[in-house]
């Protein structure tokens, strides 16, 4: 093979890696987002199955954010960057691509049930002190 040759491969394989990278990220922001929106406020901060977080961010006139945070507290929503251009709020950074890997394989794995198992435990006890509660009324 020649250098030229070498060069060509080199770039159409950097380009292949930067494209798939791009893509994998995207897909577990939107994976991310979904679990996210679906964890209530109330339980914010508390550890969800295999040490994932949700957490509120206030970015004062542009509103409040959840994300999700994995067990080493990297944010697998982050997109960087400031907040509406405002040097005062700054977006979660970009997640490193081994995050974004684990948290595919954590999505394989069974994540997502898990975690939607871990939010019926929740509503059933919280049924249950309600009915209590609305005995004692």
């Amino acid at each position: 093979m020649s250098i030229t040759d070498d060069l060509k491969r080199l770039e159409r394989a950097g380009s292949e890696t930067g494209r798939m990278t791009e893509k994998l990220r995207e897909a577990a922001c939107a994976s991310a987002k979904r679990i996210s929106a679906s964890v209530p406020d109330e339980a914010l901060g508390a550890e969800l199955p295999r040490g994932y977080r949700v957490h509120s961010h206030d970015y004062g006139q542009w509103g409040t954010y959840h994300y999700l945070y994995n067990p080493t507290g990297e944010c697998i929503e982050g997109s960087g960057g400031y907040v509406g251009g405002d040097f005062d709020y700054h977006w979660p950074s970009i997640p490193t691509r081994q995050a974004v890997l684990d948290f595919a394989r954590d999505i394989s794995g069974g994540l997502l049930g898990e975690i939607a198992g871990w939010l019926e435990d929740r509503s059933a006890v919280e049924a249950e002190a309600t009915a209590e509660l609305e005995i004692i009324d």
